[in-house]
Order: structure tokens, then sequence, then C-alpha cells
């Protein structure tokens, strides 16, 4: 770990961001805690194992949320595992669970880090820029924490339905598709042009040309 941070300031978030906005293939990461609160390295970016070293333990309880969650929407039987109902409740409820766990703030601080940071995903000038899919992770990872904060105490199953409940509500977003799977844009047509895509909620029905779409715009 000093090795990784041998030259370390006075905030290594901030160094690590700025070192990765010069790149986009930042040093293979991930977090990945053991007994004692160690965090390996495996696949994360380093702006995220910065913000790991200065909150070990909340780290811990993230990386264990998300595994959770990943397990959990393998289970949901929902459809969408990129950009549909599947990846709307994964997120959710990794937020949710991190929330009873972490708590909210740390549970914001990281999952916006992870979205947006050195993030590919985040830089206009990248190949891999996908803003809509951001936006949308970010709205679902807000709603799972409001959900995590409000029902600290439930277990799982409590969770999950509440998630589920959130779905069939349409309180969580995705990303707008016709009956065949293909992307469209605010205009109904089609388009493989991720910055055009255009966010809905999880409750709407097959996509067709001419439906009502909700404006990419939330305030996190």
């Amino acid at each position: 770990m000093n090795q990784v941070f041998k030259n370390q300031s006075a905030n290594p978030v901030q160094e690590a961001m700025s070192a990765g906005s010069k790149s986009f293939q930042p040093p293979a990461f991930q977090l990945k805690a053991q007994q004692g609160g160690v965090i390996q390295k495996h696949g994360a970016r380093n702006d995220e194992m910065a913000w790991a070293v200065l909150n070990p333990l909340s780290a811990y309880r993230i990386k264990k949320a998300a595994d959770r969650a990943f397990a959990l929407a393998d289970a949901s039987g929902l459809e969408g595992a990129r950009d549909g109902r599947k990846d709307a409740f994964r997120h959710c409820i990794w937020n949710a669970l991190a929330t009873q766990s972490a708590g909210a703030t740390a549970t914001r601080d990281f999952t916006t880090l992870h979205e947006q940071g050195t993030n590919p995903a985040s830089y206009a000038n990248s190949p891999d820029y996908d803003p809509i899919a951001i936006q949308m992770d970010l709205h679902n990872n807000r709603v799972g924490r409001q959900i995590g904060y409000s029902n600290s105490s439930a277990t799982e199953e409590q969770i999950v339905a509440l998630v589920n409940q959130a779905i069939a509500n349409g309180d969580l977003r995705m990303i707008k598709r016709d009956n065949r799977g293909n992307y469209l844009d605010a205009n109904g047509d089609l388009t493989t042009d991720r910055t055009k895509f255009v966010l809905v909620p999880t409750n709407h029905p097959t996509q067709r040309a001419g439906d009502p779409v909700y404006l990419n715009r939330y305030v996190y």
C-alpha cells in the first residue's frame, strides 16, 4: 500500500483524481477488504483506492454491500443487466444496503466518486463517454440511499421488497428501448449514440416512438 501512495499528498483522493484525468487507463485496483480491514489491490481505480485508504471500514462495508447487490440482482429475475431494470435494481439495493451498514454520507461519497471521479464514462473526450448511463446510476443510487436511510433496521428481505416496489412505482430510472431492445433517442428514433439516450421510469411499458420521456436532469 505504501508503494502505491509513496508520494501521497495531504489529499490523496484529489491527487489520484488529478492523475487519473490525464489517462483513461488508471492502475488496476479493486476494493477488496479482508480480515483486519486490509484493503487489497485488484481492479478499482486509484481515486477509489485513495478514498478507501482514508475510509477503510466504510470501504469494506460498501464493497460487501456491492457483492451482495450483484448476487441479489442475479436472483431477481429482472431483465436488463445493462441499462435496464436489473441494472437499476443492483444500483439501488447496493446503496440501500451500504447506507444501512456504512451510513448515507460515506455511501454517497464513494458511490458518486465511483460513477464520476476518474471514471472514463464521465469524460466527454473519452471513447467510453456514457453520460446518460451515469445519470441513471446516480439517480438509482440516490433512491437506494433514501430507502436505506429511511429503513435502517429493515432486513435484507424487506429492503429487496422496497427496491422492487420502487421499480414497480417508477421511482427508478432505466434507458429507453423499443420492444426489440433497440435504444431510442428523445424522438423515438433508433440510435447507437449513447450520448443521445434518454431515461424513462422503470414502470414504463414497452417503448414506442413518440412515447414521453424524462429529461435527463436530476439533482443528486
